[in-house]
């Protein structure tokens, strides 16, 4: 994912408002509740990420990466690259 969004994994724990930083945020934030569902809460999801709160995971994965998905086609792009990257970690397992 970082590779795709081009920060760093520490640049996601960084409490920073820089557009790339955040928009990689919110993509981590939706893929993991996408990805682990409810075995990993909003509250845990939220405290990974620059110790953000709940409000900010459950608005990540219920509102903005879909709003970001429709509406900003470099975020779509990046987000496409990260999920095939993803994929190809999981095939190589």
């Amino acid at each position: 994912m970082s590779e795709a969004f081009e920060i760093t994994v520490d640049d996601l724990q960084k409490n920073t408002r820089e557009r790339d930083v955040v928009d990689a945020r919110k993509f981590a934030m939706w893929w993991q509740r996408e990805t682990y569902g409810k075995k990993k809460s909003f509250n845990e999801i939220g405290a990974m990420y620059a110790n953000r709160d709940h409000c900010v995971a459950m608005k990540a994965f219920k509102k903005d990466h879909h709003d970001l998905m429709e509406t900003d086609a470099g975020y779509r792009t990046k987000a496409e690259q990260a999920l095939k990257n993803i994929q190809k970690l999981k095939i190589s397992i």
